[in-house]
């Protein structure tokens, strides 16, 4: 009979917990302890239940912080199953104590939570740099003969400066808005900074160039369908902003015929036009000349949509400068079309899409610059294709640097992009970089890259000869064992470690702030996406584009106001737009010949329409944004204890539309905005 395991069952009957816990506690001390307490009927001592927290101070989790929006490197404390492994410590008091899960700090308590924190030395404790001087050295093969290498020599010592500041780290124009940008004071001419009314006639062009040949042509004569016409630009912005619509009401993957339902669509939808129109629109909607496409596709497999693409591309150029810091990633809009440069990614959630690569802004959602991969051409190509990933970032950065001057400028980017190369490149731009890279890339020295007698959280800071380039290592714990991250930076690193168990290198925290612009606009355009089931990639393709107007309005419409980008309502940013680019056409809508069901919703979205308008037409708010004593009341306290009367008098926020001062409801009159 195994004693051992009969021991840990009476303890875990008599005690009321899982035989887990039971092994800790299944000495004969214990065992004895939980006799006396059963025996003295003393049973709230006993450990009941196994998912009470119990801190090793003797903290319960009243005291313990919320575990939500927990910072990717914290870990947690996990109870040790080996008994054996528990210390003279984790034993307190007369009865057993549990050994705890200690829980994750959140990141905004962090004394490193963002770029500007993560640039401060004093949030850091100091890395000390050995005294010993270590030399490595690196190889990078020849271009002209592969088989002669170039030694690149690094060193352990922080190279001697000297001389004035360097160029890549001086900024010689404002970041913000532009000429071109600074009016954009609502929704829509935010959103015609990007889709102006010339591109959007260029695509009604196309559009009814394609109805006449397909559908006008072939129609008997006398026939009359009112679904069967040519558009304008009116009724392509009432269609896009519908596409707005069913992307902010999540009904971008359902039929057509639901958002036009009696009961469950929404009323816009049938206000702004007929089923059959929407449907008409969205399968004869075209951006290019039809006549000449095959001729123009064997040089250009994007050629399609070409036009329309490079036309946003050059605007969201020139509207903003960029800021100081800003990411280069990829971003797979997900498409299941069967289409030659369709890509394939089984780590991203889509896993089959379009592949966009673009610079992004780091401190607010924008993009700045995007590149599409469209594949090789059948022949010759011509200047929009692109090959290999370092001429990527190359164009991207050549491109945005044609609208602005990016001196001065950081660029984060991941593993994919990040090489010598590179760095030694935008450096000519006097662009700086920060970037993790791959082992297996060229100049790498081999003392760097092996993990061999080094410990967790280990770090090594190399810089180049040239002292321009510097090169880190940081060992991590993974479930697969060690693991060893590499960066490479032309930035002067900030020589310091994180405060907490970690110790991460504050150059790692600047790269983990940095890098995730692309992820963040990748998750606004998620939210309220426009793409829909569609057999057709242009389609595809104009929705990306809608998805990243509607992101780069916002924040341009944020800057104008002087409100944060980043605190601004997706979902009402969205409404507000999509309802300015409808009401036109909804105003204008002929009412005859359409149902009753259809008349109303149009009046009642008009009349909704001229009520807010109204609403807002007042000088002041009806809330302000202070609280205040009321004037009235103030003006009426009177006397000796004048004073005294007007210290009692509440505050409150409600003010007079009229003259803005505040009220109190004694002194308030209401009437209707009909009687008004």
């Amino acid at each position: 009979m195994d004693f051992d395991k009969v021991k840990i069952n009476f303890v875990a009957n008599i005690g009321k917990m899982s035989k887990r816990k039971a092994a800790i506690f299944s000495g004969d001390e214990a065992v004895r302890q939980i006799l006396d307490w059963v025996e003295t009927g003393n049973e709230d001592s006993v450990i009941d239940g196994e998912d009470d927290l119990f801190d090793l101070n003797g903290d319960n989790e009243d005291n313990a912080v919320v575990d939500e929006n927990i910072d990717e490197d914290a870990v947690d404390l996990q109870v040790n199953d080996d008994v054996n492994d528990f210390d003279d410590d984790d034993w307190r008091g007369e009865g057993p104590t549990r050994r705890v899960h200690r829980r994750r700090t959140l990141t905004y308590q962090r004394d490193v939570n963002s770029i500007d924190t993560a640039l401060d030395e004093s949030n850091y404790d100091p890395f000390e740099i050995l005294s010993d001087r270590r030399d490595i050295c690196g190889y990078i093969p020849v271009k002209t003969d592969k088989k002669k290498k170039t030694e690149v020599h690094f060193a352990n010592q922080t190279p001697r400066v000297t001389g004035r500041q360097r160029c890549s780290d001086v900024i010689t124009n404002t970041p913000g808005l532009t000429s071109y940008s600074r009016n954009a004071d609502t929704p829509e001419k935010a959103f015609s900074l990007f889709l102006t009314d010339r591109m959007i006639a260029s695509i009604c062009v196309h559009t009814n160039t394609r109805i006449k040949e397909t559908v006008l042509e072939k129609m008997p004569e006398g026939a009359d369908y009112p679904e069967i016409m040519e558009t304008n630009i009116i009724e392509m912005k009432a269609f896009i902003g519908l596409m707005y619509y069913r992307g902010l009401y999540g009904m971008n993957m359902h039929r057509v015929n639901i958002l036009f339902s009696e009961r469950h669509g929404a009323p816009v939808f049938s206000a702004c036009m007929s089923r059959n129109r929407f449907e008409f629109l969205q399968g004869h909607l075209c951006f290019d000349h039809a006549a000449d496409r095959d001729e123009r596709w064997k040089h250009d497999r994007f050629t399609a949509i070409r036009e329309v693409f490079e036309g946003c591309n050059k605007k969201f150029g020139k509207a903003l400068v960029p800021d100081d810091y800003l990411s280069l990633d990829e971003t797979l809009y997900p498409t299941r079309v069967q289409i030659s440069f369709k890509q394939y990614n089984p780590d991203k959630p889509a896993k089959y899409g379009l592949l966009f690569k673009s610079i992004n802004g780091a401190r607010y959602p924008y993009t700045h610059q995007t590149i599409v991969y469209s594949g090789k051409p059948v022949e010759e190509p011509n200047e929009y294709y692109v090959a290999g990933t370092i001429e990527y970032i190359k164009r991207l950065v050549d491109t945005l640097s044609k609208h602005q001057r990016l001196a001065g400028r950081n660029i984060s980017m991941d593993r994919l992009y990040t090489s010598f190369e590179v760095a030694d490149w935008l450096l000519q731009k006097k662009i700086t970089m920060v970037g993790t890279i791959q082992a297996n890339r060229v100049g790498i020295p081999a003392e760097l890259k092996t993990v061999n007698n080094r410990g967790i959280n280990s770090y090594e800071l190399y810089w180049r000869d040239d002292g321009k380039c510097n090169i880190s290592s940081y060992v991590v714990k993974t479930s697969k064992g060690k693991k060893n991250v590499m960066v490479v930076s032309t930035v002067e690193p900030v020589l310091g470690i994180t405060k907490d168990d970690k110790k991460k290198p504050a150059l790692y925290k600047l790269y983990d702030f940095t890098k995730g612009g692309t992820d963040i606009i990748d998750q606004k355009m998620g939210s309220y996406t426009t793409k829909a089931k569609s057999r057709k990639w242009t389609k595809v393709a104009f929705s990306y584009l809608l998805d990243t107007i509607r992101v780069n309005a916002s924040t341009i419409y944020a800057m104008v106001n002087k409100t944060d980008p980043k605190k601004v309502n997706s979902f009402e940013f969205g409404c507000e737009l999509a309802d300015a680019l409808v009401h036109p056409f909804i105003s204008t809508r002929s009412l005859s010949g359409l149902s009753q069901s259809v008349r109303h919703k149009i009046e009642l979205y008009l009349r909704q329409k001229q009520e807010r308008e109204e609403s807002n037409s007042f000088d002041y708010d009806y809330l302000s944004d202070q609280r205040k004593r009321c004037r009235m009341c103030m003006n009426e306290a009177s006397g000796i204890d004048q004073k005294s009367k007007k210290d009692k008098l509440p505050k409150m926020r409600s003010t007079c539309q009229k003259c803005g001062e505040t009220v109190c409801r004694d002194h308030t009159i209401s009437f209707c905005k009909s009687c008004n």
